[in-house]
């Protein structure tokens, strides 16, 4: 078995953001933000695409992203006898996956979009992730132009997230 290696150097543009609310209730405000993604409906596109678009399209939520998974980071502190909270999620949508990797199938190393949620201090919530018109903007116009709207709808979910905090 042969084998072609290519390696290439990329630029991206990481967010870190601090928002003035506990992150229980930050994550609690960010997941009503966000449809929840069922994953019967992934199942259902070999049967009936067009039923299962139907329902992706409905699952998205008021920005048009959905949770795809949440995974507990902090537990792993636990090792150390200091559980933390730090939780890591997987957002985005069927939908606008399909309109990048039908350019670039490489887009689907980003898709969904992965964003971590920790405590910092007793009422600070830290937010990290990798902006997403850097990380999909490697693939030519077609797919940055996705990337860009998922930056603008990642700022609007935190927009809403600081509407929504309570006094």
């Amino acid at each position: 078995m042969n084998s072609t290696i290519v390696q290439t150097n990329l630029s991206v543009t990481h967010v870190s953001e601090v928002f003035e609310i506990a992150p229980d209730e930050f994550c609690r405000l960010l997941e009503q933000q966000l449809g929840k993604l069922d994953h019967a409906a992934l199942d259902l596109m070999y049967r009936d695409p067009a039923a299962a678009e139907a329902q992706m399209a409905e699952m998205g939520g008021p920005h048009g992203l959905m949770l795809f998974d949440k995974l507990d980071h902090g537990v792993l502190f636990a090792l150390g006898g200091e559980p933390r909270f730090s939780v890591r999620y997987h957002i985005g949508n069927p939908l606008v996956a399909w309109r990048m990797t039908r350019h670039d199938m490489r887009a689907a190393l980003y898709a969904p979009l992965t964003l971590l949620v920790f405590g910092n201090g007793e009422h600070l919530t830290q937010v990290e992730y990798d902006l997403p018109s850097s990380l999909f903007g490697q693939f030519g116009d077609a797919v940055g132009t996705v990337g860009k709207s998922l930056d603008e709808r990642l700022r609007t979910i935190f927009s809403a997230l600081v509407g929504q905090e309570a006094p």
